[in-house]
């Protein structure tokens, strides 16, 4: 495996070659959570008490739709996932993902309690937040 010295994030407009640029992402690729999407959703349903089958159900419960907004939350912004992926997992449109996150961000933002019950699934994911 061909190693490179420079990262491209040293050198903001650095020109890579494609070949450089999949062989960066393939060394970096082992450098996300090492956790499955079930493992996130026992996590989610374990510290919001709520069953995993509501997270993703068509249920519009109030507790197994904060749930299913913070699962879609993680998903993206900490995996990387596509919106569609992410509606694929949870049986929802990929705006319909995009409104979860939106709302997950403005309830972490504004709930106290919320954000406390989040940061704990972000300990036991190993997400560190500062």
């Amino acid at each position: 495996m061909k190693r490179h010295s420079v990262s491209p994030y040293v050198y903001p407009g650095l020109k890579l070659f494609p070949t450089d640029k999949v062989g960066i992402q393939q060394l970096t690729k082992h450098l996300r959570y090492n956790i499955s999407n079930e493992e996130i959703l026992n996590i989610i349903s374990e510290e919001c008490r709520i069953d995993v089958e509501g997270i993703l159900g068509r249920s519009r419960r109030r507790d197994l739709v904060y749930g299913r907004h913070m699962f879609c939350s993680i998903l993206k912004r900490y995996f990387g996932y596509s919106l569609k992926k992410i509606g694929g997992i949870v049986d929802r449109d990929h705006t319909t993902v995009i409104n979860s996150i939106d709302v997950f961000r403005d309830r972490y933002i504004q709930d106290l309690s919320y954000r406390e019950v989040v940061n704990e699934v972000y300990y036991k994911i190993g997400i560190r937040t500062f």
